[in-house]
């Protein structure tokens, strides 16, 4: 024999030995393990057996006969499909209604618009309340001689006619209040024969209690001619009142002497 026909009975010989050995060792086990199992006649498995008995996670599908377990078996553990979502629910009664909100901040202020169109014209208002009756200054004195021409409130106004000389006729217009402390301002224009340059005095004053005093006074001298003052005057007294006098007057020679007074008084009472 060879050296290499010995190493391979050698070889094979070793195989055999594990082969057998392994043989024995599994032999053994399944004796141990039947004779240690405690089930009769040495069952690998007892006839009844508990949850202790399964390993976790070693059951399938396979291991439970069908149609053997029940929908409460699966209770809170398998959750089945979704179902199709239901029909929508009647609307509900509205609530109560909630508390008024606090006040918000003052907003800032917008820009100015743009001007609108303008309205219809609105109608005609009532007719105011009339005013003071005008008093009519309307007169002619021929030669010397004196009238009243306005009495009202507390003033009075007189006009008078004197012939100083044969050549000299003056006409003239006072005015009076019954209450001291009453004033006037006028203005006079005196005018001759109303062509020769017109001259013009502005003055005012205090009257005389109980006096007649001269508003204004037009005088002529010389025949065929005359002289025109015009008299625009404001009398008013201490409780308010007040005239207005507003009158020309002329001193007349043209054809004896006269003087002729017109124009128009208004009272205000206060």
């Amino acid at each position: 024999m060879n050296r290499k026909q010995y190493i391979t009975r050698a070889k094979h010989r070793g195989i055999i030995v594990v082969i057998a050995l392994l043989a024995l060792v599994v032999t053994s086990a399944g004796s141990t393990s039947t004779a240690s199992s405690g089930c009769p006649g040495g069952a690998l498995h007892c006839p009844t057996f508990n949850g202790t008995d399964i390993v976790d996670g070693t059951l399938t599908g396979k291991d439970i006969r069908d149609h053997s377990l029940t929908p409460a078996d699966f209770k809170a553990s398998v959750r089945g499909l979704r179902g199709l979502t239901g029909a929508r629910g009647a609307t509900g009664a509205p609530g109560a209604k909630g508390d008024t909100g606090a006040q918000g901040p003052v907003g800032a202020q917008g820009p100015v618009g743009a001007q609108g169109p303008q309205g219809p014209k609105g109608e005609i208002g009532p007719q105011g309340a009339p005013g003071p009756a005008a008093i009519p200054i309307n007169l002619v004195l021929a030669s010397a001689g004196s009238q009243t021409v306005v009495a009202v409130g507390p003033f009075t106004v007189k006009v008078a006619c004197t012939v100083p000389s044969s050549s000299v006729v003056q006409a003239t217009i006072t005015g009076s209040t019954a209450v001291a402390g009453g004033r006037v301002q006028r203005m006079v224009t005196v005018a001759p024969d109303d062509v020769a340059a017109q001259t013009t005095t502005t003055t005012s004053g205090q009257f005389t209690t109980g006096g007649d005093d001269p508003l204004a006074t037009a005088q002529h001298t010389g025949t065929g001619g005359f002289t025109r003052d015009v008299l625009r005057a404001v009398m008013t007294a201490k409780g308010g009142q007040a005239l207005n006098i507003d009158a020309s007057f002329l001193a007349d020679f043209r054809s004896g002497s006269t003087c002729e007074f017109n124009g128009v008084a208004v009272y205000a009472p206060n």
